[in-house]
């Protein structure tokens, strides 16, 4: 009877896992082109307030009317202050 319980109990276990699995494989981004990234743009230090005008001129609006069409959920810009190559 111990023999049965433990192989009932390894199939339980196997079939759980299984399950895990393929539950959290239904909640992982299920449409190709959801989320875009843009690697780091490097701007010398005297450009960063043209570079920032020309983003609210020209690159937000774009974003806030595919906000607006449902082409994508948010968007956000954002300044890293440190230098960032290749490797780090």
């Amino acid at each position: 009877m111990e023999v049965i319980m433990t192989g009932l109990f390894k199939i339980l276990r196997y079939a759980l896992l299984l399950f895990v699995i393929i539950s959290s494989q239904s909640f992982a981004q299920n449409q190709e082109g959801l989320y875009m990234h843009f690697d780091y743009l490097n701007i010398d230090k005297d450009q960063i307030q043209s570079f920032r005008n020309q983003v609210i001129s020209t690159f937000r609006p774009i974003q806030e009317a595919r906000i607006e069409n449902g082409s994508i959920n948010g968007w956000y810009l954002y300044r890293v202050t440190y230098p960032g190559t290749q490797t780090s």
